[in-house]
């Protein structure tokens, strides 16, 4: 192509040389003729300059030809950085990244052969190989090896080995200050690849490719922490929120949408107006407010709050205020934790508490109300006994001494009716429990009472349990039903009057029935026949109302203190309880739990002891064995003229020491009282029954019968009498024991 150009310049330099130096013709004619006129010189001189024309051409045409070859790589190395680069920053895995890139650059940079070696450990081992089979090859290994220090030490590229007009370069690729791998690159012409600055532009490639590593583990580390926040948050089981001094909810984590009723934190986050609407006091969120405004933060602060749903919940808030005035920005930080099971179980705790600490008062106040009646029938017993036998010195009726001391006699039954009742509450009453039908025996109690009810009180009965039967002392029972009712028209003014309500029921009760009632003691859940006896009238004040079952605790002017409490005492002999619920403007409701029974257990009436028909005679020694002296004295007074011989022990001790030497025949019967100081009754008996298995012997004490004999079941007791009793009881017994 250069030379039919360079031949067709050379005509037309002719004709115009042809037709400049020989005028008259025209430059076709110049351009198509041959005239030898020309002189040789013109042609020397044209051919001269059409060889340096051509020498300038050739050379102008091999520069540019070089020059688009160079263009054309560049190209090519600038594109495939700009794919290189596009790949690092699409890649999300480090060996992915690798795979990736090791095309792009063979192709950009016109390799024969790429790879990559994947470093880790200390000391650094190969750990991961990507690219050409070839890199696997022992010889390399070997090489990359030995120049890892180097490369740890700072060395850029590095230039193995020339193969073939080639070489292996080995180039590092760093994260930070760490040697992520090397990057082994094969060409094909080594001298080319130096001119043209590719090992510079791999080193910067690698360099590029280093960063992007380390980048990338940035990345990832950052992802996995947002990662374990977002799970921390999300999981967190305490409520985590931001919210403006306003009120406004920025933040919430699902547990707080949880704790305040919503089902999801959009849901929450919708509710218009501010977080103060939860609160069930506005005044509880005004005082975190004023704390976070004082102190920058608040800790252990509670405050009960309602759902969206109507639960209510008790939390417990920690925050802080951030932001300031100035910028406008203020905002709340915090946590909030459910701590409702926790408040439930503390008030549970105080509830079990107060009712343990009513219980243990309680306890004291039985023990007591019994020791005292205890010491009360001993003085009561010395008193009447010693009435008794000085009645005995003068005939009946034959003077105003004898009807003193009878007054005497009689004043001491109405003081031992209040030991009774202090036995009552403390549930020491003797008592005959039987198995009764309870709605039958209560008719036969409402009849008297509603016959002798005021004027204007009315009692009106629904009974549901007719068939229902529990075990009852029916004297005792009736004292309890007389006792409520009592009280229940006291609630009443004279002027207005009332209604009573009486009704009865059995079923199943449970630990939440019972809850709404103040209770003398708990009962656990069972089947119950259960006597309800409701007023209309003014209600028992809080005040009065965790007193009632105290004794000698009362609001009548004129009252003892011991109805409710005697009341609950004999209820506790059933296996049952006595409970009231009260409200000033509709009354009080008392309620009486009596296990069903399960078994038909019939007791038999006790005889009461009569009159002596014949006086009791004897012979013999009788010991009397009592720690009061007083009534050992009486009954000691008492038995001698009627023949017998009495000795007395003030105490167990005594009576084991003294009875140990004598003979067993020669002594009637023994009359032991059951609680004495040093040595009891119980002990007492039990050492006496070693030597004496065969003696008589007559148990006497002011507690009830059932459970003082429980304790000698195994001692062979043939009698008991209660204190206190009347002489002529006394004799009645000994002539029982000793016919």
């Amino acid at each position: 192509m250069l030379g039919i150009i360079m031949g067709l310049a050379t005509w037309v330099l002719d004709a115009l040389i042809s037709w400049h130096f020989f005028p008259g013709k025209s430059f076709l004619e110049m351009l198509y003729a041959y005239d030898p006129q020309r002189t040789l010189y013109v042609r020397s001189t044209v051919v001269m300059l059409f060889f340096i024309f051509g020498l300038i051409a050739g050379r102008l045409i091999s520069t540019s030809e070089q020059t688009q070859i160079n263009l054309h790589e560049n190209l090519n190395l600038l594109n495939g950085m700009q794919k290189f680069h596009a790949e690092i920053v699409k890649r999300d895995d480090p060996n992915t990244l690798i795979e990736k890139v090791l095309p792009l650059l063979d192709k950009a940079f016109a390799l024969e052969s790429i790879g990559f070696f994947q470093l880790g450990g200390s000391p650094p081992l190969v750990t991961g190989e990507f690219g050409d089979a070839e890199i696997q090859d022992e010889q390399v290994r070997g090489k990359l090896i030995a120049k890892l220090q180097d490369f740890y030490k700072g060395q850029e590229i590095y230039s193995m080995e020339a193969k073939k007009g080639g070489e292996v370069l080995l180039a590092p690729v760093r994260m930070n200050d760490r040697l992520f791998g090397v990057l082994y690159a094969r060409n094909a012409d080594a001298i080319a690849f130096k001119e043209h600055n590719l090992q510079d532009h791999l080193q910067v490639v690698c360099n590029d490719l280093g960063h992007a590593l380390a980048g990338l583990q940035d990345l990832q580390d950052l992802n996995a922490s947002a990662e374990k926040l977002s799970s921390l948050y999300d999981n967190a089981p305490v409520g985590i929120y931001t919210t403006t001094l306003e009120g406004e909810l920025l933040f919430a984590n699902p547990t707080l949408a949880q704790l305040l009723g919503a089902d999801t934190v959009e849901q929450l986050r919708s509710g218009q107006g501010s977080v103060a609407r939860f609160y069930t006091k506005r005044s509880r969120r005004d005082d975190f407010i004023r704390l976070l405004k004082r102190d920058g933060f608040v800790v252990d602060f509670e405050a009960e709050v309602i759902g969206l749903k109507g639960e209510k919940r008790s939390l417990l808030y920690a925050a802080r205020l951030l932001g300031s005035v100035d910028k406008g920005d203020l905002r709340i930080e915090g946590f909030a934790m459910d701590i409702t099971k926790s408040k439930n179980a503390e008030r549970e705790n105080q509830i079990l508490q107060q009712q343990l600490t009513e219980s243990q008062h309680f306890k004291s106040i039985t023990v007591l109300a019994g020791g005292v009646a205890h010491e009360f029938n001993n003085i009561l017993q010395a008193m009447m006994g010693s009435a008794y036998l000085a009645q005995m010195k003068y005939p009946h009726g034959r003077d105003e001494v004898w009807r003193y001391l009878q007054d005497i006699q009689e004043s001491g039954k109405r003081a031992a009716k209040l030991c009774d009742q202090m036995l009552s509450y403390a549930g020491k009453k003797a008592m005959l429990l039987k198995l009764e039908k309870a709605d039958a025996c209560l008719e036969d109690v409402l009849r008297i009472l509603i016959m002798n009810a005021e004027a204007k009180v009315k009692i009106v009965k629904s009974l549901e349990a007719p068939q229902a039967q529990v075990r009852l002392d029916l004297p005792s029972f009736s004292e309890i039903v007389n006792q409520l009712v009592s009280n229940a028209e006291e609630a009443f003014s004279k002027e207005s009057g009332g209604t009573i309500t009486v009704s009865t029921e059995v079923r199943e009760f449970s630990e939440a029935d019972f809850a709404p009632y103040k209770m003398f003691r708990r009962i656990d859940p069972d089947d119950y026949w259960v006597l309800k006896i409701k007023d209309n009238g003014s209600g028992i004040s809080p005040k009065d109302l965790p007193h009632i079952f105290e004794p000698f605790y009362t609001t009548k002017f004129q009252g003892r203190g011991l109805g409710l409490p005697s009341v609950a005492g004999l209820v506790e002999k059933f296996d049952g309880s006595l409970g009231v619920r009260t409200d000033s403007e509709q009354g009080s409701e008392f309620l009486l739990w009596i296990p069903v029974a399960r078994a038909v257990v019939i007791e038999e009436p006790e005889e009461n002891a009569v009159q002596v028909e014949e006086e009791l005679e004897g012979s013999g020694k009788i010991w009397v064995v009592d720690d009061e002296p007083l009534i050992c004295m009486t009954i000691q007074r008492l038995l001698t003229p009627l023949g017998f011989e009495v000795l007395t022990a003030n105490d167990g001790e005594d009576a084991v020491e003294a009875l140990s030497t004598r003979d067993p025949d020669e002594i009637r019967c023994l009359i032991l009282d059951i609680t004495m100081p040093r040595m009891g009754g119980l002990e007492a008996l039990t050492q006496i029954r070693e030597f004496m298995p065969d003696l008589k012997v007559l148990i006497m004490s002011g507690y009830d019968e059932s459970d003082s004999l429980e304790s000698f079941k195994d001692l062979k007791v043939d009698g008991f009498i209660h204190k206190p009793f009347r002489m002529e009881a006394l004799q009645a017994r000994l002539k029982d024991i000793l016919s």
